[in-house]
């Protein structure tokens, strides 16, 4: 089950991201195509207005170029060629020369220099090609064949359309056509299918290598984020494991028991006295390991709470009392250092559980003849302890407040409990708005916890009781 939820969550995440970063590359690439045809519409805007468009239109039926170039001071004349396809490329393939939104790349100025240009056909009443003008000249070409710009015209004027794509011979180009100027601007698009690619090569890569690096970060954080889920539902399991020996051995004891008292029917229910004990014993047993796993589960998800104002001193010593005839029996010594007048507000049931929790803890894992300590002391936040002899272990520090879990095993049965009385403990001072804590060093150890208390008269100290 752990490893089809760290399978879940790392694809849920590692997709996610993944969508996420795909979004983000394309809103890279819209915006960047978006720029570019922005620029592209500003070119084809002032190409419509360029000063070379007045100086015709105030110069009709004066000769003018046919192909002239902004960067040279000399205007080569050229006979505006016919357009009637009757005396033009019959028997030509026209596709090769002329073709609408079809791939193919060869750079405009064929040295792989880049090139911004822009080329403007100017055409008469009746569509056929008054004159070509480049904005700039390429390194090898001279002019723009007028051939292909009677294509490119003838091209365009049949297709119905204002602006689009074109490819004139090998050169991809951005056109816009206006009726009302008789003109056709051929904006090159190299620059712009160059950089689209190679951004979307870049894109491509970064999806790619950041896709990996989702897949494994998102493993990472399944591990980590399965771990706790992974620790309780072990914890849980070897509860369980106990739990299930711990009601086992009870249950088969009392079958024992009731089977010898069956198997004497003559005797009298006095005569089998022992057998009774044994099976109450058990059942005594059992009904404290349920009652324990009830209590447990009620703190932790208990959501109403009937909170009171108590004197955590007086039920101290209370508890302390009780304690002194288990301490007697077992040749142990109690010593009080309890203040006064400590009142705290909480369930009181509870809290007073986790102080006999705690007192009993320390006389059952304390040695014969040793002394325990409980301390209370006041403040914003009072502190109860509880000092034994005896030395926990590092590694069973930080797992102490687990639930079921104990230190020692072997002797479970001999000091009694099921590793849920220190759990039960943390989880009424966590709901109180405490915390609890254990220490272990100088051969002793001390449990503290510490609750908000609330405000009272009198704080004065009992004194060191020894008994």
């Amino acid at each position: 089950m752990i490893k089809r939820l760290k399978k879940r969550f790392t694809a849920v995440l590692s997709g996610s991201l993944s969508i996420i970063m795909l979004i983000i590359c394309a809103v890279i690439y819209v915006s960047m195509y978006r720029a570019q045809r922005d620029t592209m519409d500003m070119t084809v805007d002032h190409a419509m207005n360029s000063p070379f468009e007045m100086r015709n239109e105030a110069n009709e039926g004066t000769a003018e170029p046919a192909v002239t170039d902004s960067a040279s001071d000399t205007d080569e004349q050229h006979e505006p060629p016919s357009m009637k396809p009757s005396q033009r490329h019959e028997g030509e393939d026209f596709s090769r020369s002329v073709r609408g939104d079809r791939a193919g790349y060869i750079p405009f100025d064929r040295s792989n220099r880049i090139s911004t240009g822009w080329v403007k056909i100017r055409l008469d009443k009746d569509g056929n090609v008054k004159s070509v003008y480049l904005s700039q000249r390429n390194s090898d070409t001279e002019d723009f064949p007028s051939d292909l710009a009677e294509d490119a015209a003838r091209y365009i004027l049949s297709s119905g359309k204002t602006d689009g794509n074109i490819i004139v011979g090998d050169v991809h180009y951005h056109y816009s056509y206006s009726g009302e100027r008789r003109a056709i601007v051929l904006i090159d698009r190299q620059d712009m299918i160059h950089t689209l690619r190679r951004l979307l090569i870049v894109l491509a890569s970064i999806y790619i290598c950041a896709v990996g690096l989702f897949i494994f970060i998102s493993m990472m954080l399944a591990r980590w984020v399965a771990r706790p889920i992974e620790d309780a539902w072990n914890r849980q399991t070897e509860f369980f494991s106990n739990a299930s020996h711990e009601l086992k051995t009870p249950l088969a004891v009392i079958t024992a028991n009731l089977d010898a008292a069956v198997s004497q029917p003559e005797k009298t229910v006095r005569e089998q006295t022992r057998w009774f004990d044994i099976i109450r014993d058990e059942a005594a047993k059992m009904s404290g390991l349920i009652s324990e796993m009830l209590y447990l589960s009620r703190e932790e998800y208990k959501t109403e709470t009937v909170m009171t104002e108590f004197d955590l001193s007086y039920e101290s010593e209370k508890a302390c009392l009780a304690a002194e005839a288990l301490c007697f029996e077992n040749g142990k010594e109690l010593v009080t250092d309890i203040y006064s007048g400590i009142w705290v507000r909480g369930e009181k049931e509870s809290l007073d559980r986790v102080v006999h929790i705690l007192i009993d803890n320390a006389v059952r894992h304390s040695p014969a003849g040793s002394e325990i300590k409980v301390a209370l002391s006041g403040g914003k936040k009072c502190c109860f302890s509880v000092e034994n002899e005896g030395v926990i272990e590092a590694d069973d520090l930080d797992r102490i407040f687990d639930r079921y879990y104990r230190t020692d095993r072997s002797r479970s049965r001999d000091t009694g409990g099921f590793g849920l009385g220190l759990a039960i403990a943390k989880a009424v001072a966590v709901k109180h708005g405490g915390d609890i804590s254990a220490s272990s060093g100088g051969g002793r150890t001390v449990f503290t916890v510490h609750l908000p208390t609330v405000k009272h008269d009198t704080k004065n100290k009992i004194g060191t009781d020894r008994t």
